[in-house]
């Protein structure tokens, strides 16, 4: 995946002349690849780019970074390299109980010259689905999850009636549960959350009603679980209606009474609407986000129903951070989102548990061990730390939430830019792989 998103930006140039040679233009590329539905999730833009042009070479738009630069100056020569691009973007590397590295650059909303700052809320995109695993094994851990277990055993199957293969929360959690996040049924997905969210805007539909109104569609079927890695939203969604029916509280109350509330987080808002926190929804008015070509892209949220799938979270970053925090572990072992160190263990895989992880399919280079993203391509040895996490995307916004869980180094990014620092070549790498050895 590295080497992919390292390339995308020239990507696009190539592909804009592919379409120019069979009579487009480049704003039908650039209208293809805007669509909401088709970007809102990292994963599936890099796939329509792909399928766009099959191979470029290596770009040189990228400076060379000096290794023996600091950490702020190499980030800044990344920061170089989209100048013209980037609009806003927080950024910190930490540890526990220390702060490395903090910056904040551009705007919010560069119109009216407001600057990003402490108060600035973003759209967390797909990190957000860090809540529902860290609540899935916090029932795990209470007794009232079975992570193996059949999941109709705590939702009415009749609900979901072209789901034909029996899945569990843990096949949920590493997205091989069977489901098909092809280009068709991508694009049916997002035409019905657009559907719902035209209809009701004024009268948010349920968590519930969304997943019934999905699970009725043809397409909404799963193949025989276990044999495929194929990251799936509808997945991730379910599982957290999973949450919200055996803790018998809507999913963004449980987040709130479960990791928001022991953790302190008290400017992020988790609900559809946003509803559930008010400064931040007030604060969400503020925030511009802007499209992979610089245009303002869109200024409103979208309350999109199945919000567990990362549509809704929005907060600062010194939420992200404490979230982030809470994800290593203290100096018994622990957390406080656990009761037990060895739950909060269920998402500090071995190097061994990383390596033998069942391959990402479209991205062998990374894959899932419990709901956290690892990379087996970077570790081969003991002498290689162990970095897991997760990254978003979500109508402009992007998002890194990274960890180092052998040397205790936290790494956050947001930015409200589709083409900005998260796009630099080589910069996810440059993020994941050298930022925890420049600090330790």
């Amino acid at each position: 995946m590295f080497k992919t998103l390292g390339r995308m930006f020239v990507a696009m140039s190539a592909a804009a002349l592919m379409f120019a040679a069979c009579g487009a233009n480049d704003n039908d590329l650039y209208e293809y690849l805007d669509e909401p539905e088709q970007i809102i999730e990292e994963e599936q833009f890099y796939e329509q780019a792909e399928e766009v042009i099959e191979e470029v070479g290596e770009t040189e738009e990228v400076a060379a970074i000096i290794d023996d630069r600091s950490l702020e100056e190499r980030i800044d020569a990344y920061m170089a390299t989209r100048a013209d691009r980037m609009r806003g973007l927080a950024l910190s590397v930490f540890t526990r109980d220390e702060m490395i590295l903090q910056m904040q650059y551009g705007y919010a909303d560069s119109e009216a010259g407001l600057a990003v700052d402490d108060d600035t809320v973003f759209a967390w995109g797909s990190v957000a689905k860090l809540f529902v695993y860290v609540s899935a094994l916090q029932l795990y851990e209470r007794g009232l999850l079975d992570l193996h277990a059949d999941i109709f055993t705590y939702i009415p199957a009749e609900y979901f009636p072209n789901i034909v293969y029996p899945i569990t929360m843990h096949q949920l959690m590493n997205h091989t549960a069977g489901f098909d996040d092809h280009t068709t049924f991508v694009n049916e997905f997002w035409l019905i959350m657009e559907n719902m969210l035209n209809l009701n805007r004024d009268n948010i539909v349920s968590l519930e009603e969304a997943l019934i109104e999905f699970s009725g569609q043809d397409f909404m079927t799963n193949r025989p679980p276990g044999q495929r890695t194929v990251y799936s939203n509808y997945g991730i969604a379910l599982a957290g209606y999973v949450i919200q029916r055996i803790s018998g509280m809507p999913f963004h109350q449980y987040v709130h009474e479960n990791i928001f509330a022991p953790l302190g987080m008290h400017h992020t808002a988790v609900f559809t609407d946003l509803s559930d926190n008010t400064w931040v929804q007030g604060r969400r008015e503020d925030i511009k986000t802007y499209g992979m070509w610089g245009p303002l892209f869109t200024q409103d949220h979208r309350p999109y129903p199945l919000y567990p799938i990362g549509s809704a979270p929005v907060g600062t970053i010194a939420d992200m951070i404490i979230f982030a925090r809470a994800l290593m572990a203290d100096e018994n072992g622990g957390s406080a989102l656990f009761e037990n160190a060895e739950t909060l263990a269920l998402l500090h895989p071995t190097t061994e548990e990383i390596l033998n992880a069942p391959r990402l399919e479209n991205n062998p280079e990374m894959t899932f061990f419990n709901g956290v993203k690892v990379f087996p391509s970077r570790v081969h040895d003991s002498d290689n730390p162990r970095v897991i996490g997760h990254q978003g995307a979500f109508i402009g916004f992007r998002t890194l939430l990274f960890i180092d869980i052998d040397n205790s180094i936290g790494m956050v990014m947001i930015e409200n830019t589709g083409d900005g620092l998260f796009m630099a070549p080589g910069f996810l790498e440059f993020f994941i792989h050298d930022i925890p050895g420049l600090v330790k």
